[in-house]
């Protein structure tokens, strides 16, 4: 019991097997399970042993994960997709939801269209009216439109 139990290691932990139980187990054998271990783990038990502090840490994170029928749904399709990350790192993507998905990156919304355009545009009304030319050069719609 004492090599499947490693917290510093503890991406490579299997749950069930910390607790001593297998996916099959019901939430009653799996808390039975983690009871007679926390006994023998205990910080209480064994006052300043780090090592029976660390694997009494990784038993309750255990329990937590496999308790709960959401976290350990979870963690059986982390533990059947074969993944090489680390359930942590799994779990936290799927918390801020996340997809690993390869996708071609949107392009920018275009700031110009190809419309048709008026000869000319008075901008104030003077005696002599300014006129401001529209520059409808494919080069400068281009770069306008981050194409360039």
């Amino acid at each position: 019991m004492e090599d499947i139990i490693n917290y510093n290691k503890k991406e490579d932990v299997d749950y069930y097997q910390v607790i001593g139980c297998d996916s099959s187990s019901s939430a009653d054998q799996i808390q039975a399970e983690y009871r007679s271990r926390a006994i023998l783990h205990h910080p209480d038990k064994n006052p300043g042993n780090a090592e029976a502090l660390r694997q009494f840490q990784l038993l309750q994170e255990a329990r937590e994960v496999l308790m709960d029928p959401t976290s350990r749904a979870l963690y059986d399709k982390w533990r059947s997709c074969g993944m090489a990350m680390p359930w942590h790192t799994w779990r936290n993507m799927q918390q801020r939801g996340q997809t690993m998905h390869w996708a071609a990156p949107t392009p920018p919304e275009r700031m110009l269209h190809d419309a048709p355009t008026k000869e000319a545009t008075p901008l104030h009304h003077e005696a002599e009216p300014r006129v401001w030319r529209r520059d409808t050069s494919h080069f400068l719609r281009k770069f306008r439109n981050y194409e360039i």
